[in-house]
C-alpha cells in the first residue's frame, strides 16, 4: 500500500510532468507555426516578385486562346509581363486571312481582354514565325538566364519569345523587385539549344520582330523603361486603357 507521504509525492511529480510535457507541446507548436508562417511569408514575397511562381494560364494556354478564336495559323511573338498593375499575355499573329494580329490575354483569368487587327502581313512577315516543335520550357530557358546573369539578379519579371529569320529566342527582364529604383537586366536566349545569344541574333527582316528585339536596350535599364519594353506591352497598354 502506497503511504500518504509517498502518494503525495507521486501526485507532485506527475503534475510537474505533465506541465513539463504541456510547455514542451506548446513550444513545438509555436516553433511550428512560425515556421509554417515564414515558410508562407516566404512563398508570398516569391511570387508577387517572380512570373515563374505566379498562378498563371500557361504559355500555350494562352495562344491556344488567338488560335481557336482567329483560327490563326502562326504567332510572331508572345510576351508576359506586367501592364498597369496587371499581367497579361500579348500575342502577336496572322489569321486565317492573313492579317496581322494583337491580342491581350488576362494572365491569371486566361480571358481575352482585346483582340486588334493591324492590316495584311507582308510576304516577309509570313515567313518569320515561331517554331513551337523545338522550342525549350519557359522555365528551363528562364532558369539559364538567371544563370547568366551579371548583375546577380535571380527574379523574373517578364519575357518574349519571338522568332527572328528562323530563330526561335527568349528575351528575359531580370530585376530586384524588391528595390523598385533598381535597374533591369535583359537577357537573350537561343528558344531551341539553350545558349545565350543577343538582340542581334538571324537577321531583323520585319518590323514586328524588330519591336520585340530591339524595343529594349540589351544593357540594364530603369525598370521603368522595362515596363514598356515592347511594342506588345506598349499595345497591351493601350487596349486595357481604352476597355
Amino acid at each position: 500500500m502506497i503511504s500518504s507521504n509517498n502518494f503525495k509525492k507521486f501526485i507532485k511529480n506527475g503534475t510537474v510532468l505533465s506541465i513539463c510535457l504541456i510547455l514542451g507541446l506548446s513550444s513545438v507548436g509555436c516553433s511550428n507555426s512560425s515556421s509554417s508562417k515564414n515558410a508562407s511569408n516566404k512563398e508570398s514575397i516569391e511570387s508577387v516578385s517572380d512570373i515563374r511562381n505566379m498562378k498563371f494560364v500557361t504559355q500555350q494556354q494562352a495562344i491556344l486562346r488567338l488560335t481557336t478564336s482567329e483560327k490563326a495559323s502562326s504567332v510572331y511573338s508572345i510576351t508576359l509581363s506586367e501592364v498597369e498593375s496587371k499581367y497579361i499575355y500579348s500575342i502577336d499573329g496572322l489569321t486565317k486571312k492573313g492579317e496581322k494580329i494583337l491580342m491581350t490575354v488576362d494572365a491569371k483569368s486566361g480571358d481575352v481582354i482585346k483582340k486588334e487587327i493591324k492590316g495584311a502581313a507582308s510576304a516577309e512577315e509570313k515567313k518569320n514565325f515561331i517554331d513551337f516543335v523545338p522550342v525549350l520550357d519557359v522555365d528551363k530557358a528562364g532558369s539559364k538566364a538567371i544563370s547568366l546573369s551579371k548583375e546577380d539578379y535571380n527574379h523574373i519579371l517578364s519575357y518574349t519569345l519571338y522568332a527572328n529569320n528562323g530563330k526561335n529566342i527568349y528575351k528575359f527582364t531580370l530585376g530586384n523587385p524588391e528595390n523598385s529604383s533598381s535597374k533591369t537586366e535583359d537577357i537573350y536566349i537561343d528558344a531551341v539549344t539553350g545558349n545565350q545569344t543577343d538582340k542581334s541574333a538571324g537577321s531583323d527582316s520585319t518590323s514586328s520582330n524588330k519591336a520585340s528585339g530591339d524595343a529594349t536596350s540589351n544593357s540594364t535599364t530603369s525598370n521603368s523603361e522595362s515596363s514598356n519594353g515592347s511594342t506588345s506591352g506598349n499595345s497591351a497598354s493601350e487596349n486595357i486603357s481604352s476597355n
